[in-house]
Parts: structure tokens; sequence; C-alpha cells
């Protein structure tokens, strides 16, 4: 039988909560595997081991 690979999809909010101070935002990942959950992060390191973690990897489900 053959193993079919898929990539993980995801949505990057970005919403920004204080119009006076430009660097107060609220950052969201959301994974599309029906889950629902959202992973906050404050910077880009933060952004990418959250993409690179995988929402179908089950051994290393962060969502």
């Amino acid at each position: 039988m053959t193993e079919l690979l898929t990539a993980d999809s995801f949505i990057v909010r970005i919403y920004r909560m204080d119009t006076e101070d430009p660097k107060k935002l609220t950052r969201l990942v959301e994974a599309l595997d029906g889950s629902g959950k959202r992973v906050p992060f404050t910077d880009i390191d933060e952004l990418a081991a959250a993409l690179n973690q995988g929402a179908g990897r089950e051994e290393n489900r962060i969502f």
C-alpha cells in the first residue's frame, strides 16, 4: 500500500489591538485540521516553530 503525503495547512492571523501603539498586536496560527485550536505567537521564531511542528503529526502535535 502506498502512503499518501499531504501538506499541512494553516491560517496565520494578525490583529492590531491598540491603534495608539502599533507594536501591540495579537497573532495566532490556526491549523486547518478540523481541531479549531489556535496557537499564539510573538515573533517569527515562534511562528516558524508552530508551522514546522505540523498539526498532522500526532507525536509533535501542538494544536
